[in-house]
């Protein structure tokens, strides 16, 4: 009848807001439970000792990686005999195709991962055997895609840093990045 169908009508309409609740509430727990698996990956990582090794004061050390090897997995090699030498006060660059390993060798560096073959090392001193207070507090990484965080400029270039510089070496840091043109014609 005609009533039943009105009534049913009328019944389909209450019922699809619940059911699209419930489809919403199904795709958030399936988020969800992503995110809380990579959340346990990160928990289940070993803590890195920071403190173990000694404090090297790098400055005018050259760094060099001498027949490095690395794989994120093992039978898909990154870097194969990678050597390089960087002395103080040069620009070295790192140039190829993506997934050429060149991320990589950064990461290496700032000793998120340890070569599987070969050294890295800082003058005569292994960044192995330095502590990574000592070691990640004197490198600066600016990505290619950099943002500027609200501040100033000497807020934006001393970000994490505990020490006070003068306005000349920043100036000097300024330099080296090409950017002392561009903050010099910024209006304050």
């Amino acid at each position: 009848s005609m009533g039943t169908l009105f009534s049913f009508i009328m019944y389909l309409f209450q019922i699809m807001p619940a059911l699209v609740s419930v489809g919403t509430f199904g795709s958030t727990f399936a988020k969800t439970q992503g995110a809380t698996h990579r959340l346990i990956d990160l928990l289940d990582e070993p803590v890195e000792e920071l403190n173990k090794g000694k404090s090297v004061d790098v400055e005018g050390l050259t760094l060099t990686a001498d027949h490095v090897d690395f794989a994120y997995e093992n039978d898909q090699p990154i870097l194969h005999n990678v050597s390089f030498e960087a002395k103080p006060n040069t620009i070295v660059a790192f140039a190829g195709p993506s997934d050429g390993g060149k991320s990589t060798i950064f990461q290496l560096l700032e000793r998120f991962y340890q070569p599987d073959q070969g050294t890295i090392n800082i003058g005569n001193h292994n960044i192995e055997n330095i502590s990574l207070n000592s070691w990640r507090s004197q490198i600066g990484f600016v990505s290619q895609d950099s943002s500027i965080m609200a501040g100033t400029i000497r807020d934006n270039l001393t970000y994490g840093l505990k020490k006070e510089f003068s306005d000349e070496r920043l100036w000097e840091v300024l330099q080296l990045a090409y950017a002392d043109k561009f903050v010099d014609n910024m209006p304050k």
